[in-house]
């Protein structure tokens, strides 16, 4: 199916807009899950990567290899974005952290 985003409007974990008098609050969303469907938590380290054009990997390139790649395994799924993200950014340097965690749901 369609990947679905999950959206916020707050800033990501480890990151703080507060003081420390000041309280975040934090909301949940459930999402049915069904056999097949996949995770993918990412870090902006991937999607903003760029190559030597200047140009960002972009959202919308991860979102089409993962739709592309999604009938093999999560560590296979992993890989394949890792060694897209290295072939895009050729010898350009790596100037944020990246992480990515893959979950297939049984």
């Amino acid at each position: 199916g369609d990947p679905l985003e999950l959206e916020s409007s707050f800033m990501p974990i480890g990151f703080s807009r507060f003081s420390e008098s000041e309280s975040e609050q934090y909301y949940s969303t459930e999402v049915g899950w069904h056999s097949g469907d996949l995770l993918v938590l990412y870090s902006d380290g991937i999607t903003e990567a760029f190559n030597p054009d200047a140009e960002m990997y972009g959202l919308e390139r991860l979102k089409a290899l993962i739709s592309e790649k999604r009938h093999l395994s999560p560590l296979e799924i992993k890989a394949e974005i890792l060694s897209d993200l290295q072939a895009y950014q050729q010898d350009e340097s790596v100037n944020d952290d990246i992480t990515l965690v893959v979950a297939k749901f049984l």
